[in-house]
């Protein structure tokens, strides 16, 4: 049992440096995007990103865990520095693809613990509304970059 308590602690860690990252990236691309749309759209995909954290941080405490850094860590920042260096130089259509590279990663992460890991029912709960919360923003992005320039 502690070791399985151990791996969800650190899949959770995981998903916290996800979406620590993704808001780093989307801070980024919010000061350099023109659009008003993905600007928009960025900002609050930014606010929830923090704010999916926060919940996951506080559900590991409650597992008698800690945040802190993942092992896939280095993997996990280099996906964002590389939407955060086209937010900062790309046209608004590779800026919307490599944003929808990001969160398809944070997905498979998503299904990973989902399908992988034995969450108390009360932290599978959150994962999975964080789950399909995610999956909307992937569509949007999706939906924004088939206008795009």
């Amino acid at each position: 049992m502690e070791n399985q308590n151990e791996k969800v602690v650190q899949e959770l860690n995981d998903l916290i440096e996800f979406s620590k990252s993704s808001k780093e990236a989307y801070d980024t691309a919010i000061q350099n995007v023109k659009n008003p749309s993905i600007k928009s759209l960025f900002t609050n995909v930014g606010k929830q990103h923090q704010q999916f954290a926060t919940e996951l941080e506080n559900q590991l405490r409650t597992l008698g865990g800690s945040p802190g850094r993942s092992s896939g860590g280095r993997y996990q920042t280099t996906a964002w520095a590389t939407a955060k260096t086209a937010a900062t130089s790309g046209s608004e259509k590779e800026v919307l693809d490599k944003f929808e590279r990001g969160e398809s990663e944070i997905e498979q992460k998503y299904n990973q613990i989902l399908n992988e890991t034995g969450l108390p029912n009360n932290v599978k709960e959150i994962v999975r509304k964080q789950h399909d919360s995610q999956l909307q923003t992937q569509n949007q992005i999706r939906e924004l970059k088939t206008n795009a320039k």
